[in-house]
């Protein structure tokens, strides 16, 4: 969810479609990096920050997760976008 919102402050004109499809991107793209070990990237993400961001351990599971959490948030955006819409300026 964090990801799709990041996108829409980054690029806030672009249509939600496509702010999903790059946040499922990135996720994608961390998750994928998960498997890759390399002294600098672990040395990464032995810190505080590069846990948080690179994650530690692939999951092949994570990606349902991400895609749950990809088209959660794009509902609230999209239902936010509705409602703004509608209410008096």
């Amino acid at each position: 969810m964090m990801i799709v919102w990041w996108i829409g402050v980054a690029v806030p004109r672009v249509a939600l479609r496509t702010h999903a499809i790059a946040a499922l991107a990135v996720c994608f793209a961390v998750e994928l990096s998960q498997q890759f070990h390399t002294p600098m990237l672990d040395a990464i993400r032995r810190t505080v920050p590069g846990h948080l961001v690179l994650g530690s351990g692939y999951d092949p599971r994570d990606f349902v997760a991400y895609a749950a959490g990809v088209f959660a948030a794009a509902l609230l955006v999209g239902f936010q976008r509705m409602f703004r819409a509608r209410s008096p300026a």
